[in-house]
């Protein structure tokens, strides 16, 4: 389960356990809009990335070909995230930083 909030005080999904849980802070450079989104520890980034481009594309009908590719990247590090590795396994720290490219 992927949630984009639409406003700041979305609460936590129901029905999981925080650590189960990573709120991070997606980039669409297309369109230059940020959005938070919690994802899944035990998913994996490929996965992740896949999820967040099919959410954001429906999300911002302005610009539905905003996004065309699901590659993760951490804004900080400016490196690509290993789309093999989990989530949790990343060690993303919470309101991580990554662009969608």
């Amino acid at each position: 389960m992927l949630m984009v909030p639409l406003r700041p005080s979305l609460p936590f999904p129901k029905g999981r356990a925080m650590n189960d849980m990573l709120l991070v802070n997606v980039l669409l450079p297309a369109t230059c809009a940020a959005y938070d989104v919690w994802v899944p520890a035990t998913l994996s980034a490929g996965e992740a990335s896949r999820l967040i481009a099919a959410i954001l594309s429906c999300h911002d009908r302005g610009h539905p070909d905003a996004v065309r590719s699901t590659a993760l990247m951490s804004e900080d590090t400016g490196c690509f995230i290993d789309p093999n590795s989990t989530i949790g396994e990343l060690g993303l720290a919470p309101g991580a930083r990554l662009v969608l490219v």
